[in-house]
């Protein structure tokens, strides 16, 4: 995963313009009960709207993402193999980490969303960040419960 803090803005954009094609893209969101979420997203995975609105935004969310303290235990959700230390490091945090896995998986497989990777087992919600509303506004608000586990791409606003 590429960190917000090394991810200079000439990636961010062409990630926001072009695609997650070749580059990695770990975005937040929140879910109906205020649960935190981050997603991976590479080649052709949905993106929110919402995160292509400011690089200095998106850059200053991932900061503060990327400085919270362990909080809790990670429970891995899939059954794959691999390493799977960065989301069960978000999920120590209290996020639920999902990543597009239908980039590995054959046509026919194809599931059309994020998958569960690892869950909190203490969740962290969006209030305990005490964000400003600028950085707010760049966080999508999906509407499912993200301990249902996978959300499917129609669930999330392009």
């Amino acid at each position: 995963m590429i960190s917000a803090l090394i991810m200079d803005k000439e990636i961010w954009t062409n990630i926001i313009n072009e695609g997650a094609y070749s580059n990695e893209l770990d975005w937040i969101a929140v879910d109906i009960c205020g649960q935190v979420g981050v997603f991976t997203a590479i080649m052709n995975a949905p993106i929110p709207a919402e995160i292509g609105k400011s690089y200095d935004l998106y850059a200053q969310l991932m900061s503060i993402i990327s400085g919270l303290n362990e909080r809790c235990s990670a429970i891995r959700i899939t059954p794959n193999n691999g390493d799977l230390s960065d989301w069960d490091m978000y999920a120590r945090k209290g996020l639920y980490a999902f990543d597009y896995q239908d980039v590995h998986r054959e046509q026919k497989d194809k599931r059309n969303q994020y998958d569960l990777i690892s869950k909190p087992s203490a969740p962290l919600h969006i209030e305990e960040l005490d964000l400003n509303n600028l950085l707010i506004s760049i966080i999508p608000k999906i509407n499912c419960d993200f301990r249902d586990g996978d959300v499917l791409n129609e669930k999330i606003n392009l």
